[in-house]
């Protein structure tokens, strides 16, 4: 008599691509409470020149003035912050925070005094530019080509429309929260890149010395430290 043991395959998600999802959703619960109680979206965005309205930094990225504006940016904030994710919760963390910071700074000294500015169009624009600019700043060979690749494919989806973006109209349209959130964006690429570069360096003899013991291959090695994400 014979038995047989099915084993289960489990799909794991790193913790590290929830950041957005949640992100998201918070924006769409904002959007509900917005709906209800539409006095919020004026009071959790960035006021131009008021600076007890500072705070709403952190908050304005999730808020929008209407249901087409969140639809505007659901896509496009999923996708490329999904992409940037994959580095890891350290480097979506500090991509966004500099591109909020950045974005909100540049509507509250560029826009006219009083003007509210809500929306996450900023982190959009910020995403973008990391996404764009990291691959200069990569270390290892393999890592510099995918993320070059990387950026040729998010630029050919979204340059178009972040080009238009950051061109100054008649509207509503936020073009400053555009510009400063893409130059923060990009200056997270920089600094990020530039951070990991030195430490590269001083490890790098004692890196292939521990891998070489594990692996005998010196390509192999070589493989092993162009894929390393930190």
């Amino acid at each position: 008599m014979s038995s047989q043991q099915t084993r289960g395959v489990t799909l794991t998600v790193p913790a590290h691509y929830f950041a957005p999802v949640v992100m998201l959703a918070l924006m769409w619960i904002m959007r509900v409470v917005s709906t209800v109680v539409p006095g919020s979206v004026h009071a959790l965005g960035v006021r131009a020149w008021s600076p007890s309205s500072l705070w709403a930094i952190a908050t304005s990225p999730f808020v929008h003035v209407s249901w087409f504006h969140l639809l505007s940016n659901t896509v496009p904030f999923l996708i490329l912050g999904l992409i940037v994710a994959f580095d890891g919760a350290k480097r979506f963390a500090a991509v966004t925070v500099a591109s909020a910071v950045a974005g909100g700074l540049g509507v509250f000294f560029l826009n006219r005094p009083g003007t509210v500015t809500v929306g996450a169009s900023g982190l959009v624009f910020g995403y973008f530019g990391y996404l764009v600019l990291r691959g200069l700043f990569a270390r290892g060979g393999l890592r510099k080509v995918i993320y070059l690749v990387v950026a040729i494919v998010v630029a050919g989806l979204y340059g178009v429309s972040m080009v238009i973006g950051l061109i100054p109209r008649g509207t509503s349209m936020s073009w400053q929260g555009h510009l400063f959130g893409l130059i923060g964006g990009c200056a997270a690429a920089w600094a990020l890149g530039s951070a990991a570069k030195p430490r590269s360096g001083q490890n790098a003899q004692h890196l292939t010395q521990a891998q070489s013991q594990q692996t005998r291959d010196p390509e192999l090695d070589q493989l092993l430290r162009d894929l390393d994400i930190e």
